[in-house]
């Protein structure tokens, strides 16, 4: 289940490959290195409550981030 990273558009932008392309990237041995830049940083936060059947996950606000 999934997207191919080659079918990403930023991942193709990276190595500097046709973002719009369908082609397979050689990730061991590509035609450009990508030279990393900046920090990013991914999070998915979610709760699950107890008595509801099956623990459906629910979204929730963010108050305090220590």
């Amino acid at each position: 289940m999934g997207i191919c990273l080659h079918r990403i558009k930023d991942i193709r932008l990276l190595y500097d490959e046709d973002p719009f392309g369908i082609g397979s990237i050689d990730f061991d041995s590509p035609r450009a290195k990508p030279q990393p830049h900046g920090h990013a940083i991914a999070a998915r936060i979610t709760s699950e409550n107890p008595d509801e059947v099956n623990n459906k996950k629910t979204s929730l606000e963010l108050v305090s981030l220590n």
